[in-house]
């Protein structure tokens, strides 16, 4: 999923914050595994950002449709992108406080950036 909007929030350990819809194929899979995946995008990866920002995960599975191959993450063991982007993370995320924002995911302490 191509995020509309993400933001640091730390750098060490490294944390971001993501708003992510909740009628969106992301939404599931995060509350479902309690886990996600970062990928900061190069400009070589223009077509594929916007390739997959612009389908559902739900209906096909967007890496093999454009091609885009992946890695399996050292700590989380997620499918991540390498090639073509400058840095990516898997990211653990806390249980939700209970609160009436459900899209908010604090990050578990945890998660490495690897940068290219």
């Amino acid at each position: 999923m191509a995020a509309a909007w993400s933001m640091p929030v730390e750098f060490a350990p490294p944390r971001v914050a993501i708003v992510v819809d909740k009628s969106t194929w992301t939404r599931e899979i995060i509350e479902r595994n309690g886990t996600f995946g970062i990928v900061v995008p190069g400009v070589a990866a223009a077509s594929w950002t916007y390739a997959v920002g612009s389908v559902s995960g739900r209906d096909e599975d967007k890496f093999n449709a454009w091609g885009i191959p992946v890695v399996t993450g050292p700590e989380l063991g997620l499918p991540l992108i390498e090639e073509k982007c400058l840095a990516w993370m898997g990211v653990p995320v806390a249980a939700g406080d209970g609160g009436p924002d459900p899209v908010r995911y604090p990050v578990r302490g945890g998660g490495s950036l690897r940068r290219r």
